[in-house]
């Protein structure tokens, strides 16, 4: 699998409803949500990959995954 198609449908879906500016970018054997020129989101495999705030990187570091 290169990578989840619905769950990139989904990020699709939402930044159609919020009227964002984006598009798709296959890359890194993913795909890459584009937004303003600029990477907003991916998607490698099954997971998220999302650009955060530079002020809050290191706390986001620190946020441990959901238990399913």
């Amino acid at each position: 699998m290169a990578y989840d198609t619905y769950l990139a449908e989904r990020i699709n879906r939402i930044l159609t409803d919020q009227k964002a500016n984006f598009y798709e970018k296959k890359m890194f054997g993913g795909v890459c949500f584009m937004v303003n020129e600029k990477m907003c989101c991916g998607v490698m495999k099954d997971q998220v990959m999302a650009r955060i705030n530079p002020a809050i990187y290191s706390e986001a570091l620190t946020k441990r995954e959901p238990q399913k």
